[in-house]
């Protein structure tokens, strides 16, 4: 009989945590595209509550090793967890650093950043997005739909190359915030597409399902999955 091996990362909390990681993008976008300082005061509310979660998490891991239980860190279904769990981790840092970037433009004012990196923003948010609704639904064809936009992150790597090249702030500090919120938007598209990855390389589990329809959160589907991604990405995600 195989012995039963226990993982640090229960999918329960991945799943929150992926939500955490999507509202905290969706925060950082609207902290900048809007300027207003509420924004700022609800991600610190919600950062609290990540706060917690990883305590729990730390929590499961000790119980864990002083119960002496095997963990399961060297299958693949263990890897991909670990690697998910990684990239949000990073997400969630990189929409913290957008947020503290934006909330001193509105201390300093800052006149709004420019309208390519209000693009980017709802493009990166668009990746988050589908990862989200990937790993609440077991189903890869979301991440490879991330992967295979070959011509939507070419155009974002083109615009990303361009706003560095080409910053559109009249002071240096306008320009020096455009440029960090262009990079932690990198930083996020970048762990979008691991996560994708991730995902597309897990096995399946058969006893491991939730209900899609409950569990799917109305802020990663916008209450509609055929709506999922083509909004908030001017339509990138429609061709490949």
């Amino acid at each position: 009989m195989a012995t039963q091996r226990h993982s640090y990362l229960s999918r329960s909390h991945l799943l929150r945590m992926a939500t955490f990681a999507q509202r905290a993008v969706d925060y950082s976008i609207k902290s900048y595209e809007l300027g207003v300082s509420e924004t700022h005061r609800l991600f610190l509310k919600h950062d609290q509550e990540w706060r917690n979660l990883q305590r729990c998490i730390a929590i499961r891991g000790r119980t864990l090793f002083v119960a002496g239980m095997l963990v399961d860190g060297d299958s693949l279904k263990g890897d991909c967890a670990m690697r998910i769990y990684s990239a949000l981790q990073v997400t969630y840092t990189a929409a913290a650093e957008i947020v503290h970037s934006a909330a001193l433009m509105v201390e300093l004012e800052q006149r709004p950043p420019s309208p390519q990196l209000g693009e980017l923003g709802r493009f990166v948010n668009g990746l988050v997005r589908l990862c989200t609704v990937a790993l609440f639904k077991k189903e890869v064809q979301h991440a490879r739909q991330i992967l295979l936009n070959h011509r939507g992150r070419r155009w974002f790597e083109l615009t990303l190359c361009h706003i560095r090249c080409l910053p559109a702030g009249n002071s240096v500090a306008q320009a020096r915030f455009e440029l960090a919120i262009a990079d932690a938007l990198e930083q996020i598209a970048e762990q979008a597409y691991e996560i994708a990855r991730a995902v597309n390389s897990s096995p399946p589990d058969e006893d491991d399902r939730l209900d899609a329809a409950r569990e799917i959160p109305r802020f990663a589907c916008g209450g509609h999955e055929k709506d999922i991604g083509a909004p908030c990405l001017g339509g990138r995600f429609a061709a490949f």
